[in-house]
C-alpha cells in the first residue's frame, strides 16, 4: 500500500498538475464518491455535531439551512458554477421553513372543524365550548411537551392536529348526549352531570387505549420514532381532561340554544335525514346491497394494491415536492454519481488497543 495526497503541496495549475491530480483520484477510488463520473463536480463533505461545544446548545437547522444558503450558495453561486446542497440538516432546514405554513392550515382546519360541528349541533353555544376545549388540549399538549424537554420537529409536528382531531371527535358525543338530555326535561346542571356519569367510563377508557396504542411505538429504536409516541400519547392524555372533565362544566353555564335541542331531539326520535338514511342499511335488503357493494370494493382494493409501489418513487425526501430544490440537488447526486447522497459514518468507542490487535489477528 502506498499513500499520498491526492493534490500535492506543490501543486501547479498546468496540463501536468491537473494530469497529477487525475491520476490521483483513479489510485484513491474517489470516482463516483468524492469525484463526480463525468469529472466535472467534487463534493465538500462537512459532518455536523449534534450540540455546540461552545455553547451546549443543540443545532438549529433552520438557522443553519439559511446561512447555507446565503453563506454558501448565494455567495459563491454564479454562471458556470453551481452549488448543490444535501445531508440531513439541509433537508430538515428545509423543511422547517417549509412548515410554517402549516399554521396557516391549522388554522383551516379550526374553521372547517366548527362549522361542521354547527351543521351538527345547531348551537354555537355547544360549538364553541367544544372547540375551546380542544383548542385548551392542542396549548396544554405543546406545554407539557416544552416541560419534558421536547420540541416540534418536521415529523412530529402533525400530531397537533391529531390532538385536536381526536377531541373534536370525543367531544361530539358530549354534545349529543347534553343535547338528548337536556330534551328530555332536565336543565343544564342535570344534563352536565348526565353527560359526566354516562361517558366519563367508556370515553377514558377509550382515550387511554388510544395513550397505550401509540406507546407501543417507543419499542421502535428509532429517536423520531420514540419522540411522536411520546407526543402522541401526551396528546392524548391531556384530552381527558379537558373533554370528560372540563367541557361537561362548560356545557353547564353555557346550556343549549332552542336549535341545538330540536337537533337533538330529532336524532334522539330517528328523524334526522342522514341517521336514518344510515340507519335503513340494516334492513334486509339494503344490507346485501351494501354487503354487495363493499365485498366489490374490497375485491377492486385487493386488485390494485398488486401495482402498490412501496419506497420512494423519486429522488429526495418524499416530505418534499418533486420540483423542490433539495429533491432536484439529490436528484443531481443520482445522476452524476454512483454513491448515495445519505452516506452514514458510525463512530464506535473501544477499548485501548482494540484496534492494533484486530490488525494482528489478520496478519
Amino acid at each position: 500500500m502506498r499513500s499520498g495526497k491526492v493534490v500535492p503541496a506543490d501543486f501547479a495549475n498546468s496540463p501536468q498538475g491537473i494530469e497529477a491530480v487525475r491520476n490521483n483520484i483513479f489510485k484513491a477510488g474517489l470516482i463516483g464518491s468524492l469525484v463526480a463520473n463525468d469529472h466535472k463536480s467534487t463534493v465538500i463533505v462537512a459532518p455536523l455535531l449534534e450540540i455546540d461545544p461552545d455553547t451546549g446548545q443543540t443545532l438549529d437547522y433552520g438557522q443553519f439551512s439559511q446561512r447555507l444558503e446565503d453563506l454558501v450558495r448565494a455567495k459563491y453561486e454564479k454562471p458556470g458554477i453551481r452549488i448543490h446542497i444535501v445531508g440531513f440538516a439541509k433537508l430538515v432546514g428545509d423543511l422547517i421553513h417549509g412548515s410554517k405554513a402549516i399554521g396557516l392550515f391549522f388554522l383551516l382546519t379550526i374553521l372547517l372543524t366548527t362549522v361542521l360541528v354547527f351543521i351538527y349541533s345547531r348551537c354555537w353555544r355547544s360549538t364553541l365550548a367544544t372547540i375551546g376545549c380542544c383548542m385548551l388540549a392542542v396549548i396544554w399538549h405543546l406545554g407539557v411537551m416544552r416541560l419534558l424537554g421536547f420540541g416540534l420537529d418536521p415529523y412530529s409536528i402533525l400530531v397537533p392536529f391529531l390532538t385536536f382531531a381526536i377531541g373534536v371527535s370525543h367531544a361530539v358525543q358530549n354534545i349529543n348526549t347534553f343535547g338528548i338530555a337536556s330534551s328530555e326535561g332536565s336543565d343544564k346542571i342535570d344534563a352536565a352531570r348526565a353527560t359526566f356519569l354516562l361517558l366519563f367510563v367508556p370515553g377514558s377508557v377509550a382515550l387511554l387505549c388510544d395513550v397505550v396504542g401509540f406507546s407501543t411505538l417507543l419499542i421502535i429504536d428509532i429517536g423520531v420514532i420514540r419522540e411522536l409516541a411520546i407526543s402522541a400519547s401526551v396528546g392524548v392524555a391531556v384530552i381527558i381532561f379537558t373533554k370528560m372533565f372540563l367541557l361537561p362544566i362548560l356545557m353547564s353555564y353555557a346550556g343549549m340554544s332552542k336549535a341545538g335541542l330540536r337537533m337533538a331531539q330529532k336524532r334522539r326520535q330517528g328523524k334526522h335525514r342522514f341517521a336514518a338514511a344510515i340507519a335503513s342499511l340494516a334492513d334486509r335488503r339494503n344490507a346485501l346491497i351494501a354487503l354487495g357493494l363493499a365485498l366489490g370494493l374490497a375485491g377492486w382494493g385487493f386488485a390494485t394494491s398488486r401495482q402498490l409501489q412501496i419506497g420512494d418513487l423519486d429522488p429526495g425526501a418524499p416530505e418534499l415536492r418533486t420540483s423542490s430544490v433539495y429533491n432536484q440537488d439529490t436528484a443531481f447526486f443520482g445522476e452524476h454519481y454512483s454513491t448515495s447522497s445519505d452516506v452514514f459514518v458510525v463512530i464506535v468507542k473501544t477499548p485501548p488497543r482494540s484496534a492494533a490487535r484486530m490488525a494482528s489477528r489478520r496478519q
